[in-house]
């Protein structure tokens, strides 16, 4: 399959409204094939990205993905199979109606877990993040952490695939850690974490 053979529909291509799904179908590919294949972005007054649902097809075979536009305006979709611009793309849906708070979706975030405020180093630490009463998911969660000088730390982001994530991260030293946890380009409730981070923890 080329990328000449992807049919791309729905209306979220020609407008939409802030703070609600914009609605996409694809197909002409085996599921599999369009996970792998398709590359998208959403630029305009603000980039957005497509959430994709490659779980399930709809009734008519067809992956369905929408995005979630924060302010009104003219925005430009791309949309590549294979690194090649499928039929029609790009696409410049209007959005219409009046500008929604990146913040105010995500006002639901929740952490839990003691390792968000302390950690100990040279150990895994692990808390989660709670994302489950986001409606709509406008974009996936982004972490970052910066440790004090000469100290970093691994980090890794777990899919609960039910709406919560595991963070887990490694110090390589004590000394406080900021982390950074953006959807959207927004900071979650409680970000940027303040972590202090010793040698000595009891568990």
């Amino acid at each position: 399959v080329d990328a000449s053979q992807i049919k791309v529909s729905g209306p979220g291509l020609a407008e939409g409204t802030p703070g609600k799904r914009c609605v996409l179908c694809f197909a002409g590919a085996p599921i599999g094939d369009l996970e792998k294949g398709l590359t998208t972005s959403v630029d305009g007054p603000q980039k957005s990205e497509i959430i994709f649902d490659f779980e399930k097809e709809n009734q008519d075979g067809n992956v369905e993905g929408y995005y979630v536009p924060i302010l009104p305006g003219d925005y430009k979709i791309t949309i590549r199979y294979n690194g090649r611009q499928v039929p029609g793309s790009p696409f410049r849906p209007k959005i219409t109606g009046p500008a929604v708070s990146a913040e105010k979706l995500i006002s639901k975030v929740s952490i839990h877990g003691r390792a968000s405020e302390l950690g100990k180093a040279f150990a895994v630490n692990e808390f989660v993040i709670d994302c489950s009463r986001v409606k709509p998911v406008i974009g996936s969660l982004k972490v970052h952490v910066k440790g004090p000088e000469r100290s970093s730390a691994q980090l890794n982001l777990v899919d609960n695939k039910n709406g919560t994530f595991r963070v887990l991260y490694k110090p390589t030293g004590s000394g406080m850690y900021e982390m950074d946890i953006k959807i959207a380009e927004a900071h979650i409730p409680g970000s940027p974490l303040k972590i202090r981070v010793t040698e000595f923890l009891s568990s």
